[in-house]
C-alpha cells in the first residue's frame, strides 16, 4: 500500500489535504502498532506478562492512554482515530534496543517523505481536525523516523505551528489537547506559539474532558512546555 501511494503522492500531487492527513495518520498509527508488537514479541520471549497493571507499571503514561482508549469507546470512528493518532504521538516513546521492522523498511522514510512534502503547500486547506491529526501524525515519526527530523519533518511541524497560531480560535476542546500533546512530543514549539496555545487552553479550561485534561496533564509535566 506504501508503494502504490507513492504514485500519488509525487510532485504535482493532486490528491486534496484531507486524503493526505487521512493517509499520514494511518501510517503513522501502523508504524505506531508494529513498534509495540515489537515490543510484545520481545517481552514474551523474556517471559515477561502484558497485562494493564505491568504496562502501567512500566511506563505511568501508559495509564493515560489505555483509559483514554476507553473514554472514546462511544465515540464516532474518525474521532477514535484522531484519538489513537494523536495519544501514540505522545506516547509512543522507543526503547533503546527496540527494533521497529515497518520503520526499519526503506519504503516508509520514502513515503513519509513524499506526504509531508505533499501536504505543506496545502495546509491552509487544513480544518483544525487536519491540523491535529497531522500535528499527532509528525510526532509519531518523529520518533520512529528521526532520520526525517532535519529536512522533512522539522519543515512541516514548523508550518503546523504558523497555521495552529492562524487558526486557534476555530480549534475545538480536543483538537487543543491533542495538539498540544503532540507539539510537547516534538518539542519545538517557537515560545509564541507556545504562549498562544497555553493561553487558549488556560481560556478553555473549565469545559475540557476528562480525557483531555488527562493529555494537557501529561503535557504540563514535560519538559519544554
Amino acid at each position: 500500500l506504501a508503494v502504490a501511494a507513492k504514485n500519488h503522492l509525487g510532485p504535482g500531487s493532486q490528491v486534496v489535504i484531507r486524503d493526505i492527513t487521512e493517509f499520514l495518520y494511518s501510517y503513522s498509527n501502523a508504524l505506531h502498532l508494529a513498534f509495540h508488537s515489537a515490543q510484545h514479541s520481545a517481552g514474551a520471549a523474556a517471559g515477561t506478562t502484558n497485562n494493564i497493571s505491568n504496562a502501567t507499571a512500566a511506563n505511568p503514561t501508559d495509564g493515560v492512554a489505555l483509559a483514554t482508549a476507553r473514554d472514546y469507546e462511544d465515540e464516532e470512528a474518525e474521532d477514535m482515530g484522531l484519538s489513537a493518532s494523536l495519544m501514540s504521538s505522545s506516547l509512543a516513546m522507543p526503547k533503546r534496543g527496540s527494533r521497529n521492522r515497518l520503520a526499519d523498511d526503506p519504503v516508509s522514510a520514502t513515503v513519509i517523505s513524499m506526504a509531508c512534502c505533499a501536504a505543506l503547500p496545502k495546509l491552509h486547506f487544513a480544518t483544525p481536525q487536519d491540523l491535529a491529526k497531522l500535528s499527532g501524525s509528525v510526532a509519531v515519526a518523529w520518533t520512529m523516523l528521526p532520520s526525517l527530523q532535519v529536512d522533512v519533518l522539522g519543515p512541516l511541524a514548523s508550518a503546523l505551528a504558523q497555521a495552529l497560531c492562524y487558526r486557534i480560535q476555530d480549534f475545538n476542546l480536543q483538537d487543543l489537547s491533542l495538539t498540544a500533546s503532540a507539539f510537547t512530543k516534538i518539542n519545538r514549539l517557537e515560545d509564541h506559539v507556545a504562549d498562544l496555545l497555553a493561553t487558549k487552553i488556560n481560556e478553555c479550561l473549565p469545559k475540557f474532558a476528562d480525557k483531555d485534561l488527562s493529555l494537557l496533564l501529561w503535557a504540563s509535566s514535560r519538559a519544554g512546555w
